[in-house]
This record gives C-alpha cells, sequence and structure tokens, in this order.
C-alpha cells in the first residue's frame, strides 16, 4: 500500500528486470499484470497475447486479465469476444473481474440492456464498491436518476457498516460513488 503510493512503478521495474534474467511465462504474466496495473493497458495487451501461446494458453485466469487488458486499452469489443469465447470453452469458470469486465465491455458497446442485466447481477454479488461504482455511473449517464440514486445511497449505506480497512480497499469507488451523489443532487 504505502509502498506503492511512495514509489508506483516499483512493481513495473521489478517485473521488467526480472523478465530481463528469466523470461519465464510467470515473470510474462508479472509483467502483463505490472503494466495493466500502471495504465499502460495496450502493452499489457501485447504481453498476454504472448503468454496465451504457452503454458497459459488456455488458462481462464489469464484469459480475464486479456479481456481486461483489451477494454482498458479502448477495445470493447475485442474484451466482449474474449470473454464469451471463454464462457463456451469453460461454460462453469466463475470470475467477478471477469464479469464486471464483461458488463463494461457492453455498457462501452452501448449495450444498455444486456449491460443492465449484467450489472443487476453484479451488485448482487460483487465484494466491495467496484461494480457498483461503475454501475452508478452508466445509470447517471443512460439518465436514469431515479434507479442511480437508489444505487447510490444504497452502495453508501454499505460502505458505513464496512470495517476501517475496507472501506481504505475502496476508498477510489467510495470517492466515485460519493462525487455522483453530488453531481446527481445538483
Amino acid at each position: 500500500g504505502m509502498r506503492r503510493l511512495l514509489d508506483p512503478t516499483r512493481e513495473l521495474r521489478e517485473a521488467q528486470d526480472v523478465l530481463e534474467v528469466a523470461a519465464t511465462p510467470d515473470n510474462q504474466l508479472r509483467l502483463a499484470s505490472a503494466l495493466l496495473d500502471a495504465g499502460r493497458a495496450s502493452e499489457a495487451v501485447v504481453q498476454y497475447q504472448a503468454i496465451m501461446k504457452g503454458i497459459y494458453a488456455t488458462d481462464a485466469h489469464v484469459r480475464v486479465r486479456l479481456a481486461h487488458a483489451l477494454l482498458e486499452a479502448g477495445k470493447p469489443a475485442d474484451a466482449r469476444a474474449e470473454l464469451e469465447a471463454l464462457i463456451r470453452d469453460a461454460p462453469t469458470f466463475k470470475s467477478p473481474e471477469g464479469h464486471l469486465t464483461y458488463a463494461r465491455a457492453l455498457d462501452a458497446l452501448d449495450e444498455r440492456a444486456k449491460a443492465r442485466e449484467e450489472y443487476e447481477v453484479l451488485v448482487g454479488y460483487f465484494a466491495g464498491l467496484e461494480a457498483r461504482a461503475y454501475y452508478a455511473a452508466s445509470l447517471a449517464r443512460w439518465n436514469d436518476r431515479q434507479r442511480a440514486g437508489d444505487l447510490i445511497s444504497e452502495s453508501l449505506s454499505i460502505a458505513r457498516r464496512m470495517p476501517k480497512h475496507s472501506r481504505s480497499i475502496n476508498a477510489v469507488w467510495l470517492a466515485q460513488l460519493k462525487r455522483l451523489d453530488s453531481q446527481l443532487a445538483k
């Protein structure tokens, strides 16, 4: 936590250094994750695609991360296609991160009804406030102020009951929900 605040590129530098020493699939995976976390999604996509040519070719978790990187790189149709292929290939695999990425990809593709359906399921089980923050922002963008306001109120109520540690983990999403709440109040 604190180390990342003081040196946000440390993990990326370390992942690059380790990969230079030993170009193993695990080290490639570490670099891909570090790139994605550093906001360098297009580079992360390249790394994830390279990883998927090897022992991780059918790894569902890597495919979810690839889809996330594709979405963050501005390729929601590719993210959706990757996740739909994963659903076909591994129908029993469940991933909250993958589900959120799928809902966000549908939203980015302006498939509102399907995105709304996915978000509604997500907010029922997704740990933390991230899915709620994305959904509330979408609802506001779609001009569904009533549902957005209800979701925000419910989410802020949940946040008040969270332990301090959980609130700190969700600080970004909590701040986003509060900003959205004040915007809707205008």
